[in-house]
């Protein structure tokens, strides 16, 4: 279970940064997620040749978001859900990858296939690594939604609650990694 924050917390700027990387926050398998995500991409990127990858890494996320958009659809074939299926566990995990990755999805693919376009099909190793850096994230997102339900209080991190860290790595890699393919994108027109 994550630690939560005290209710009479300063939110002041520095107050709320203490908080983030206090040890209290498993800061360190926080860390350590994100640096792995980032490990995982530049590897793939120095070691493979970097051609096609940003258009792997555009159809892996539409195959996923595909998958877990059909994973939903089975939850309403069978009819109307009862509300106590609604409740499960099962259906809110689900749900919540497949809402959060629906989000994203569509941003990531297009900075995917902006890469490589712009690139003229010969994206850098920069690029390529920023392109699986995002669907790295995507995972670990997954995983923590997925397998670490219930880290926080009914699954919703608001007043009280931190995210567990694969979901906690998993954001902030699909956050970087956007602004990363931006930075890309940006060098590649100048």
């Amino acid at each position: 279970m994550v630690t939560p924050k005290s209710k009479a917390a300063n939110v002041s700027p520095l107050a709320i940064m203490n908080r983030m990387v206090g040890v209290e926050n498993q800061v360190l398998e926080k860390l350590v997620l994100i640096s792995l995500a980032f490990g995982i991409s530049w590897t793939v990127a120095s070691n493979v040749d970097t051609t096609n990858i940003p258009i792997y890494c555009m159809l892996f996320a539409g195959f996923l978001s595909n998958t877990l958009g059909f994973r939903m659809s089975l939850y309403r074939i069978a009819g109307t859900l009862a509300k106590s299926e609604l409740a499960s566990a099962n259906f809110k995990k689900m749900s919540r990858v497949q809402l959060n990755n629906a989000e994203w999805a569509p941003i990531i693919m297009l900075l995917q296939l902006a890469i490589h376009i712009l690139s003229g099909g010969t994206p850098t190793k920069t690029g390529t690594a920023y392109c699986v850096f995002a669907n790295v994230g995507t995972i670990w997102y997954m995983i923590g939604t997925l397998v670490f339900y219930g880290d926080v209080k009914e699954d919703n991190a608001g007043e009280g609650d931190r995210l567990p860290p694969f979901r906690f790595a998993g954001a902030v890699s699909r956050y970087s990694a956007v602004y990363l393919m931006v930075y890309e994108c940006v060098t590649l027109i100048a």
